[in-house]
């Protein structure tokens, strides 16, 4: 009985809908020999309480029946979201007038067949039907499959992350103190340069997750864009001027040109659009040893639904013939293996550049000749131009010195600033010992007096005791990631519990949405590993003062 059950469930279901038993029994007659579950109605009432509760394939539904017709039947169900993509097959005894069948086509059958149904004709139509329902099943099940692995591969990415970049805020972090702290001068010179060199590992690695996790939201749908108003020239000067020491290190210019007036603003994500064109600009530095590479910008009024920016990078590097352009957008490829042991990358960069500008609006296209270098050209809409002034070329493509006197995109040593004194009582909830004498040296020696926790219900119960003894912390900074309890439900706790002061949250989980969900617990801001001391200092320094203020109101 159970198998019989179990076997009925993955068959289509068939509803005949029919006033007449007599009739319903000849249906089931004819239909003996499809495989499907044949289900009975002896009123449109009943029937239609029926696909409510059945997921079915195909109605078989007779026109002529007391209380409710079949084009009644018909119009309930196109009505109602759950039945009205069901194919119905009206049946028939009424003379073959063309009114009747118009009236049935009209009210959503996708068939009408009259009585006495020829059964081979029956069949053959049903099993169509029967057919398209199974693809579909299979459809779905293939989606909710890949919708499952997706999920499962977003959820794997996080973790990664996570057990990533904690270690290396303490690599990063401890590498830079180590160049900051003291007198380096007296260092060795190779002790120094090995410090840099794990710094600029780290920081190479730190990029590769990012690029790892950009790729995976987009893939998933949950890459969010702003749509903001940003000045394409000075975006670009900014790129120009960002890679203008690594042109100069190999010897080449790096310039900037303009063709036609270009808009004072548009609208767009700056961010987005300064990651794929210091992603592009950088791959033409990287590829190119001999003569230059340019940047130009044009405007396209007469873009397929709107204006369109332009941004071409040209390079006179290395090159490519058209099989190795047909690999350039797959994620973690090279045109070839030499390639990445001469040049070194993953080939995520991009991958990730192509999707990012279709979803500013345009493309990347891609010409080049192997030997002779390489031109890829950025489109990406503006949003409307209504009333926006231009920038003239010749002022547009003037450029810039970032330091007095100094060339664009040269870099100086600023020197050394005393850290601000904060004055402040902070808790550390870190489970991990290397960040949190890291965290501690970098806020201790801004004055911050720190009192750690290594777990959750440590620090809930530290933070409450301060309550209570008439010295609350001004910050809590909460590792959300902890044994025992984790930093969501001890926010959770505390602000259940009446507990007031700033709460930080810091993780090293960076997926979209993990922001949001530290806020929506009761944290007041938030902060990513690997830290950066001077965005943690202000932090700290910000929700202290707040928390100050807030005790004088009181």
């Amino acid at each position: 009985m159970d198998s019989q059950r179990d076997a009925d469930k993955h068959r289509g279901k068939i509803l005949v809908v029919d006033d007449r038993r007599e009739n319903l029994l000849a249906m089931k007659t004819a239909l003996k020999h499809v495989d499907a579950q044949i289900i009975e109605a002896r009123s449109g009432n009943e029937a239609l309480s029926l696909m409510l509760r059945c997921n079915l394939a195909l109605v078989l539904l007779d026109v002529q029946m007391p209380e409710m017709d079949g084009f009644e039947v018909a119009a309930l169900m196109r009505d109602n979201e759950n039945t009205k993509h069901i194919p119905i097959i009206f049946m028939t005894a009424i003379s073959k007038d063309d009114e009747y069948v118009f009236k049935g086509y009209e009210t959503g059958a996708v068939d009408y067949l009259f009585k006495p149904v020829n059964a081979n004709i029956l069949q053959a139509k049903v099993r169509v039907f029967l057919d398209m329902y199974r693809q579909k099943r299979e459809l779905e099940a293939a989606r909710r499959d890949a919708e499952t692995a997706n999920l499962a591969k977003s959820e794997f990415l996080a973790n990664m992350s996570h057990e990533i970049r904690t270690p290396m805020t303490a690599i990063l972090g401890f590498a830079e103190t180590l160049l900051t702290e003291g007198d380096i001068t007296k260092a060795p010179p190779q002790r120094i340069e090995a410090v840099r060199t794990i710094i600029r590992n780290g920081e190479h690695l730190f990029c590769l997750i990012n690029g790892i996790l950009d790729l995976s939201k987009i893939e998933a749908g949950k890459l969010n864009l702003e749509c903001l108003r940003c000045s394409p020239s000075q975006l670009a000067h900014d790129v120009i001027s960002l890679m203008q020491i690594r042109a100069e290190a190999k010897g080449f210019p790096l310039e900037l040109k303009c063709h036609g007036n270009i808009p004072r603003t548009i609208r767009t994500d700056p961010t987005r659009l300064r990651q794929i064109l210091i992603n592009l600009v950088g791959n033409a530095v990287k590829f190119t040893e001999t003569g230059g590479v340019c940047l130009e910008m044009r405007l396209d009024r007469q873009g397929g639904e709107g204006p369109i920016m332009q941004f071409e990078v040209r390079d006179t590097g290395i090159g490519m013939n058209e099989e190795q352009i047909g690999q350039l957008f797959k994620a973690f490829s090279q045109v070839d293996a030499s390639t990445t042991r001469k040049f070194g990358g993953t080939g995520l960069g991009l991958a990730i550049s192509k999707r990012l500008a279709e979803m500013l609006g345009g493309d990347i296209a891609v010409r080049s000749e192997p030997g002779k270098g390489s031109s890829f050209r950025v489109s990406i809409a503006t949003g409307p131009l209504d009333n926006v002034a231009s920038v003239d070329p010749r002022t547009c493509c003037k450029s810039h010195n970032t330091t007095p006197g100094g060339k664009a995109g040269q870099e100086t040593t600023p020197p050394r600033q005393a850290t601000k004194k904060i004055d402040c009582r902070l808790l550390l909830a870190e489970d991990g010992p290397d960040n949190q004498r890291l965290i501690t040296f970098m806020l201790g020696k801004a004055g911050v007096k720190v009192t750690l926790a290594e777990n959750g219900r440590i620090a809930y119960a530290k933070a409450m005791q301060a309550v209570d003894a008439g010295e609350p912390f001004d910050v809590i900074l909460m590792d959300m990631q902890m044994p025992v309890m984790d930093g969501y439900e001890t926010t959770r706790k505390l602000r259940a519990d009446g507990y007031t002061a700033a709460i930080i949250a810091l993780t090293a989980h960076a997926m979209d949405g993990d922001r949001e969900k530290c806020i929506e617990v009761g944290c007041d801001d938030y902060t990513s590993k690997p830290i950066d001391r001077k965005e943690l200092l202000a932090t700290v320094a910000r929700y202290s003062s707040i928390t100050d203020s807030l005790r004088q109101i009181r």
